[in-house]
């Protein structure tokens, strides 16, 4: 079992974006205090500075579900065709079971860099960076198996599409797939990816020889963070699979990153002039 190195491929992408010696800006709007948020929205600043762009944070307070939909709304409009944005980023989960589909009018889908919008030019960040991913490790997903638990809006689904695209055979389980028969397509999967949040979901001794296993799941328990797949030691199997943490998440940033920078080089190119 070897792990891929997602820490150096993440910085190889931040180098050559930093190399672009553009000062692109975005924006992140948080609603609330939800503790899980402030830590992303604080790896999302390190990034930019990394990178050389401006990440300007916008806080809005969580009082009443109108208040939130009114000023929320009100922020999405003035950047919605402002030449100071490159990018907006609207912070999940929003309280009061607000939803993305809630402020879709609101905002422009050529700065969607997150990818959420169905008309947005970019896919979604987790599965678009696992696809460039695979090619910086030399896996094609021609002709592969790929099997991918979890069927979210964010990972599941668009995953299923990038690689429908790329003509792999793609078989999307969820929570009312069978086990046994996930199992079974897990022992034939060439390619793996697990979205599904639960702590050991499946053990890495069930995939074959040279199978590619990406594991997007971040949990925490009382005494470790880990991912979904629960890793067999003993395993001698020749498989790839991504460590958690230090894996998929790294690369979901980074491929932030790119996506902001494609959408200044498309819309806002000028500001380099």
């Amino acid at each position: 079992m070897e792990y891929i190195d997602c820490k150096s491929i993440a910085q190889k992408w931040k180098d050559e974006i930093k190399a672009h010696g553009i000062k692109a800006k975005f924006y992140v709007l948080q609603v609330g205090d939800n503790p899980a948020s402030t830590a992303y929205i604080k790896g999302k600043i390190k990034d930019a500075q990394e990178v050389g762009f401006e990440c300007v944070h916008v806080h809005i307070p969580a009082t009443t579900r109108e208040q939130v939909y009114h000023e929320v709304s009100m922020k999405l409009e003035e950047l919605k065709y402002s030449m100071e944005a490159d990018g907006v980023i609207l912070q999940l989960p929003l309280p009061f079971s607000l939803t993305m589909d809630d402020f879709k009018d609101h905002m422009n889908p050529d700065k969607d860099v997150d990818g959420f919008l169905t008309d947005s030019p970019f896919a979604p960040c987790t599965p678009d960076g696992i696809m460039q991913m695979l090619n910086e490790i030399g896996v094609s997903a021609e002709g592969a198996l790929c099997v991918i638990a979890g069927r979210s809006d964010i990972v599941g689904k668009p995953m299923a599409r990038l690689m429908t695209d790329a003509n792999a055979t793609v078989c999307l389980c969820h929570s009312f797939t069978d086990r046994k028969q996930l199992e079974e397509l897990a022992k034939k999967a060439d390619i793996f990816v697990s979205a599904v949040g639960k702590p050991d979901f499946i053990s890495s001794s069930l995939f074959k020889k040279r199978a590619v296993v990406i594991d997007v799941g971040i949990n925490h328990t009382e005494d470790r963070l880990c991912g979904d797949i629960s890793i067999d030691k003993t395993n001698t199997k020749n498989i790839l699979i991504t460590p958690v943490p230090g894996g998929v998440g790294l690369l979901t940033r980074a491929m932030l990153m790119q996506h902001i920078l494609r959408a200044y080089e498309k819309y806002h190119i000028w500001r380099a002039i």
